[in-house]
């Protein structure tokens, strides 16, 4: 399947002001979601590795 344009990355989301108000109303911290997803995105990172160098395809 072929896009147009590709999906905004974490940073653009999370600097997008709808987005903001609604984390503002939730009372969602920013800077705590943005370091939990980063953390969360590297411990995926990590796995696809591990599945490559030990996968026998």
């Amino acid at each position: 399947m072929s896009w147009c344009h590709p999906e905004p990355g974490l940073n653009a989301l999370l600097a997008d002001p709808m987005i903001r108000a609604l984390m503002d109303a939730d009372g969602v911290d920013a800077g705590k979601l943005e370091a939990e997803l980063s953390n969360l995105g590297g411990k995926l990172r990590e796995r696809r590795e591990r599945h490559r160098t030990h996968s026998c395809c």
